[in-house]
């Protein structure tokens, strides 16, 4: 029920500009890969994943296992 915060043309532009590589955008085929390739990680890994959602620009993964979540961020 909260109120949106305004759009922010400058705070945008800035983060625009700090980025390092152009932006990206997966289309559907390129977000089955992705979807795909997570589900074949989980199970190479013994990780369980509860959920995934594959977005055009970026991903969430709800895992578990017995590793690190930066060594999961790094296989993923």
């Amino acid at each position: 029920g909260s109120a949106y915060l305004p759009a922010d043309p400058e705070l945008e532009a800035g983060h625009r500009a700090a980025l390092k590589h152009p932006e990206y955008r997966l289309d559907a085929d390129r977000r089955e890969v992705v979807l795909k390739t997570i589900r074949e990680v989980s199970q190479h890994r013994k990780w369980k994943f509860w959920a995934v959602h594959v977005r055009s620009n970026h991903v969430h993964i709800v895992v578990n296992g017995a590793a690190n979540p930066e060594k999961m961020m790094v296989d993923f």
